[in-house]
């Protein structure tokens, strides 16, 4: 009996988490700007996205600090019509605003460790609700991966196996690459290694 308690209460969890990451992506596309260009600090990674894509390489001539994001998403405007540009900034937008719900996740792994099961779904909730990420993500800019990297580096390492440790830094070394600042928290990292 106590199993199959254990089994649904796992079945609701699941289910909760799923509908937390529904409100997240509902939240994020209703406010979804459709046909507008992206005009922020977001314009400068499509720019070097789409230089990308155009050479089929790395672009010379470009600074080449925190390019991570832009070409995470030159991965993706490669197989996308590159002669309408808004399509591809939708684009951009749509893989931040991805990143910013399924931050949720390795989050949800995060929480759990530290407080009840309540608790972790309420905050979890709390993190797919809250404002500002949900602002940035719809800017198409490079904090929506970082975040998302840092909160999994956090999550593999709290798991505490060699492999996950690794899997940790490796992400660390991403988020250095999508912003600078990554390199920062190799220390504490490495200090808590």
């Amino acid at each position: 009996m106590s199993e199959l308690n254990h089994v649904n209460s796992k079945k609701n969890i699941i289910l909760y988490l799923v509908l937390i990451l529904t409100l997240g992506l509902t939240l994020r596309f209703y406010y979804f700007p459709y046909d507008v260009p992206i005009a922020t600090d977001g314009f400068f990674s499509f720019v070097y996205a789409m230089k990308t894509v155009f050479d089929s390489g790395l672009p010379v001539g470009y600074t080449t600090t925190n390019t991570g994001w832009s070409n995470f998403l030159s991965m993706f405007f490669v197989f996308a019509d590159t002669s309408d540009p808004l399509h591809l900034m939708d684009i951009q937008r749509t893989l931040s605003i991805v990143l910013s719900t399924l931050t949720v996740i390795p989050a949800f792994f995060i929480f759990r460790k530290f407080v009840d099961t309540r608790w972790v779904l309420f905050g979890s909730f709390l993190l797919v609700i809250e404002p500002r990420l949900l602002l940035m993500s719809l800017e198409g800019i490079n904090y929506s991966l970082f975040f998302f990297l840092f909160v999994l580096t956090i999550a593999l390492f709290l798991k505490r196996t060699n492999i996950s440790l690794f899997l940790s830094f490796v992400c660390i070394a991403c988020a250095a690459l999508v912003r600078y600042e990554g390199l920062l928290l190799l220390i504490p990292l490495s200090i808590m290694y």
